[in-house]
Formats: structure tokens, sequence, C-alpha cells
């Protein structure tokens, strides 16, 4: 079960994912065609840091790095 804390870590990067990444928003794909990517990716990082809260941090850096584009 995720606590209150990192349920809103995921929706904090998920937000930044959907609005910063790349491909969001061209119209190539829907805003819930984003938003489960940005799932998908938090549910990769995940099994590669082992928790939810590290990948969440991830996805939300990751973001980050694409908001000056």
């Amino acid at each position: 079960m995720l606590t209150k804390n990192e349920k809103e870590q995921i929706r904090k990067a998920v937000k930044e994912a959907m609005r910063y990444y790349p491909n969001s928003h061209l119209g190539d794909c829907s805003p819930r065609e984003d938003m489960r990517s940005a799932f998908r990716s938090i549910r990769n990082a995940r099994d590669y840091y082992g928790n939810m809260w590290e990948a969440a941090t991830y996805v939300y850096n990751d973001a980050q790095r694409y908001a000056d584009m």
C-alpha cells in the first residue's frame, strides 16, 4: 500500500512528465495516452529502483530536464 506522500509524489511526477516530456502534447497522443505513458515509465523505473518513491522521483527529475527546451 502506498503512503499519502508516495501518492502525491507519483501525481507530481505524472503531471511533470505530461507537461515536459518531448512528445507530450504534440498531437500524436491524447492526454490520456500521455498519462498512461508516464505511469508506465514509473512502473518500469520501479523495477530498476526497487520502490515507487524512487521511481517517481526519477521520472519527476527526468521530466524537469526537459523543462527548458
